[in-house]
């Protein structure tokens, strides 16, 4: 099952959603601009978030994102400007361009070590950004694909873990 794309666009009183365990993909923009929308719970069930489907959820404070997801679309999360952590799991195997964009509150990101991919501008302007805790070796985050100014404006004093 899929949350269609545009599915619930701009419903800027919806507070709470709750995702069922049949869901399997979310849509393009399907909750796009839902500023009300704090806290967010994406189930195991779910393999892919597309491009833009959470962006401008201005509200939101709480992610949690399941543990098969496998691709976080373009622009994903792009000004959701209150989150400040979030955990990609180990199945995220690529973070799409823009996929955090201008989520100027977020300070502590955790990345499963099974990502191949950071695309363009990724976490461009997380100007808080200090802390990113990576699941594998420094040897494995090398081997990492990196797109252009895929950490463009975080914070100069961000540092990078390795087996975390």
């Amino acid at each position: 099952i899929t949350i269609g794309g545009y599915a619930f666009w701009s419903c800027d009183k919806l507070a709470s959603v709750t995702i069922g365990n049949s869901v399997t993909s979310i849509g393009d923009k399907a909750f796009y601009d839902c500023s009300k929308l704090m806290s967010l719970t994406i189930p195991d069930s779910v393999i892919s978030i597309d491009a833009e489907a959470f962006a401008r959820c201005t509200g939101l404070t709480t992610l949690s994102i399941g543990n098969n997801v496998t691709t976080i679309g373009e622009g994903a999360f792009k000004g959701c400007y209150n989150i400040a952590r979030v955990t990609i799991p180990n199945s995220v195997k690529i973070i799409g361009d823009e996929a955090f964009y201008d989520c100027s509150g977020l300070i502590t990101v955790i990345i499963g070590n099974g990502v191949t991919n950071i695309n363009d501008w990724a976490f461009y302007n997380c100007t808080y950004l200090s802390d990113i805790k990576y699941r594998g070796s420094e040897y494995q985050w090398n081997a990492i694909t990196k797109g252009d100014y895929w950490n463009y404006n975080i914070s100069s004093r961000c540092k990078i873990t390795y087996n975390y």
